[in-house]
């Protein structure tokens, strides 16, 4: 199974990529991400994140810390689906790491 680091970042320098076959599970995640929001499914998106203490969100408030205090917080935030709107993800850059590994910088698009 391949990880993934994400980091979405709202300024970032836009650079074209072709899609490798690396990115198709990668793209899979995002998009299964994108669905599951968009269908007012806080728990399925959810699933594209790893579920541990690791896992930082960092947001407007700064650094939290947890997969369970992030669903939290998103449940908190956005408590029904008019509040959630439409997602979307765009990939600017997918490097590989390793044979498991990948950095991943995005943006996203909440309307």
């Amino acid at each position: 199974m391949k990880k993934i680091l994400l980091s979405l970042s709202f300024f970032c320098s836009l650079t074209v990529f072709s899609q490798s076959n690396d990115e198709a599970p990668i793209r899979k995640v995002l998009n299964d991400q994108v669905a599951a929001w968009n269908q007012g499914n806080i728990e399925g998106f959810m699933q594209g994140y790893l579920k541990s203490d690791s896992l930082m969100f960092i947001g407007a408030k700064g650094i939290k810390w947890g997969w369970q205090t992030t669903l939290d917080n998103y449940k908190k935030g956005y408590p029904d689906t008019t509040a959630m709107g439409k997602l979307s993800f765009n990939l600017l850059v997918v490097k590989k790491l390793s044979p498991e590994y990948y950095f991943v910088v995005g943006r996203w698009d909440l309307k």
